[in-house]
């Protein structure tokens, strides 16, 4: 069959033969493209890259199994000459097509099951090797090289591979002929330094000359090892969170109680008192030991996030400009944040902490030597569901292999004891998984961490209806960090809250005395409420009566005791920093 191309890539020519074994017509390919009779898939795969090598100035010669619609598949060999048709440059390929599928069907029954296990060593994934006594590897299929990332044509040695583990390098060393044995997961380095568990199955035979030669098939188990680690790890991880929020429990009815009785106390006692000083400073140990209990809870997942659909990107935003200001010099931010255009089901206080708890420790991994934190945004898919994936890597320091398994742990912590809880990583655990999502971890030392945090994406035309009170108040909300601000508003107006921002005393105070009644509800950081404020908010006529106002306070400490017990006279609500969702719809 003869068929000639032009550089249009179309047929310029077909003859008879072409025509009758394919069962087409001249009239219908001349001037039409291959994928017209092959199809788009062959055409892309077995056709259009060999066409322009022949165009090029190359003969090309392949055998090839081509699927034809509505004839079933047939083997043809295919032969691609260069065609000048002036002294210039090439302008046609003739191609040659012979149906060979005769004599492979011929060659497959004389060779029965040996071309059988020919293709199977050829397709299947797995690598099948053969080996010399000193683990000299001999002959290898594709996969083989694929797997364990050595060079094809190189003398490469599998004891250089298994030098973590050794029983399969034993075995080859002392075994006998006739001799076979199985190993798994058996740790090893790739070529290229990559960790990699697999599973090997050999038998030891005695070449024509003599020779001890081992037979070997080795599959890759890394997948199947990861996922007994996580299983594992997910029911550790439930015991100490089934443990963690049992005590938290029992000592949060504890604390209670002792916050109770030191308010009691404080009611009988000078303010001027030392006494009085003491109190305070117990009720300060007693907020942070219910600051520790609260992130038990978390971890424990014993706490309700309040879910909202938002959209990731904006949040990760929001933690990277938030965290980018303190960043040291020896460090480089890379930020590479697309959207996904589908949006998840979280707490967007919480996803923020958890973003900003891991960018925070990959920054304290390269305090010393410097180096890259690396954050993006990006969609993947696993098992036909659609995860976002946030990936936050960094050059530091790395994890030891013998405490990764560990690093969710509560109260696990390789800093200093005044340098940190170890519940950062935890509360992030409890947090993400709360949510369906995972978090997986890549590291080893001096090569630094890759934390990649795993969320499900919500399915288009998602109801949301029910995601929160649809309520139509209007809030102010008044902090210096406008980057957690703008988060808890986002989450708020998706909610069917109207939100205003504000930052400035000058602002406060005008919009106050300006626009009685406009807003329903302040939330006001302490820091913020000055003697005119303070005023204004508290002394009959001024304020508006129909303004509920909401004090913030500092995660530690209270302020000015006094002010704090005029404010709670005058009606104020107060909440205590760190802020979340779940608190704030509360009060609302």
């Amino acid at each position: 069959m003869i068929s000639i191309i032009n550089d249009r890539l179309e047929y310029e020519h077909v003859n008879e033969a072409f025509c009758r074994n394919l069962k087409t017509d001249k009239s219908e390919m001349v001037g039409k493209s291959p994928s017209r009779l092959w199809g788009d898939e062959t055409y892309r795969d077995k056709i259009k890259d060999n066409i322009r090598r022949s165009l090029n100035g190359e003969e090309v010669q392949y055998r090839a199994y081509f699927d034809i619609s509505g004839e079933g598949g047939r083997f043809y060999e295919v032969t691609y000459r260069p065609f000048r048709s002036d002294r210039k440059k090439v302008n046609f390929a003739v191609v040659e097509t012979r149906d060979v599928s005769s004599e492979i069907d011929d060659r497959l029954e004389d060779a029965g099951k040996e071309e059988k296990y020919l293709f199977m060593e050829k397709f299947l994934p797995f690598g099948i090797f053969s080996c010399d006594r000193d683990s000299v590897v001999i002959d290898a299929n594709h996969a083989f090289y694929n797997i364990t990332e050595l060079e094809s044509g190189k003398s490469n040695r599998l004891s250089d591979l298994f030098s973590v583990d050794q029983r399969f390098i034993s075995f080859i060393n002392s075994a006998k002929h006739g001799e076979a044995g199985t190993f798994g997961q058996l740790q090893m380095k790739t070529g290229k330094d990559q960790e990699l568990f697999t599973r090997i199955s050999c038998y030891i035979r005695k070449s024509d000359d003599g020779e001890v030669i081992v037979d070997g098939i080795l599959e890759d188990t890394t997948r199947e090892v990861i996922m007994e680690r996580r299983l594992y790890q997910s029911h550790r991880l439930e015991t100490l969170g089934t443990l963690a929020g049992g005590v938290a429990h029992d000592f949060n009815t504890i604390l209670t109680t002792i916050s109770g009785y030191s308010d009691m106390a404080l009611s009988e006692v000078e303010i001027n008192s030392s006494v009085y000083k003491y109190i305070m400073r117990l009720k300060s140990a007693v907020d942070k030991a219910e600051n520790i209990i609260n992130q038990m809870l978390v971890f424990s997942k014993r706490f309700d996030q309040q879910l909202v659909d938002l959209e990731i990107e904006d949040v990760l935003s929001e933690a990277v400009d938030f965290l980018s200001s303190s960043i040291p010099e020896n460090i480089n931010l890379e930020a590479d944040i697309k959207p996904v255009n589908r949006s998840v089901n979280a707490d967007p206080t919480q996803l923020f902490r958890v973003f900003l708890n891991i960018m925070t420790n990959a920054l304290h991994a390269m305090k010393d030597q410097g180096g890259t934190l690396s954050v993006c945004c990006k969609k993947s898919v696993i098992d036909n569901r659609e995860f976002a994936d946030v990936v936050i890597g960094d050059t530091g320091s790395g994890i030891d292999i013998s405490i990764i398994d560990r690093i969710f742990e509560p109260f696990f912590t390789t800093k200093d004891v005044d340098k940190g809880t170890g519940m950062g990583l935890a509360v992030a655990h409890g947090i993400i998984t709360g949510i369906g999502g995972e978090i997986d971890v890549a590291s080893a030392p001096g090569k630094g961490s890759v934390f990649t945090v795993r969320i499900p994406l919500q399915h288009k035309n998602n109801d949301t209806s029910s995601a929160g009170p649809q309520k139509n108040k209007n809030i102010l909300f008044v902090h210096s960090n406008m980057h957690l601000s703008r988060t808890l508003s986002q989450a708020l107006e998706k909610m069917g809250y109207s939100v205003s921002l504000l930052s400035s005393q000058t602002d406060i105070e005008s919009i106050l005395k300006s626009k009685p009644g406009e807003y329903d509800i302040l939330f006001i950081s302490i820091d913020f409420v000055n003697e005119e404020i303070s005023r204004h908010l508290t002394e009959p006529g001024t304020r508006d009566r129909d303004l509920n106002v909401v004090l913030i306070l500092p995660v530690e400490g209270n302020g000015d005791n006094d002010r704090l017990i005029y404010f709670k006279k005058s009606g104020f609500n107060i909440i205590r920093e760190p802020l979340n969702l779940r608190d704030i719809i509360k009060i609302i």
